[in-house]
């Protein structure tokens, strides 16, 4: 699944982030912009968790490390998460600028 950013150029927008238990997708880009980056190292900053699952630290269970960095925001970073989980997490707004075809 991916998301097509191009009309929302010159205006504000959130990106949200649901961890559903029960669904799970992949999604590669052809080419990647980098309009916004955050590796949680200074903390959750303006991001909001919701449903209480999201947690920001060094996990000891899962993936071996964080991406990048030694801080990642993950769900329960010490274990399973549990059963049925709906629980999404919002980013803080970004802006984006004028965007370039790349046609």
């Amino acid at each position: 699944m991916g998301v097509l950013l191009a009309r929302f150029q010159r205006v504000s927008v959130w990106l949200g982030f649901c961890l559903l238990v029960l669904f799970c997708f992949s999604n590669t880009p052809a080419y990647a912009l980098d309009v916004f980056v955050d590796d949680f190292e200074g903390g959750q900053g303006d991001w909001f968790a919701d449903n209480g699952v999201w947690q920001i630290g060094t996990p000891t269970a899962g993936p071996a490390s964080c991406f990048e960095g030694s801080q990642c925001m993950g769900t329960i970073l010490d274990g399973n998460y549990p059963p049925d989980t709906d629980s999404p997490l919002i980013s803080p707004v970004i802006d984006l600028p004028t965007l370039v075809s790349v046609d």
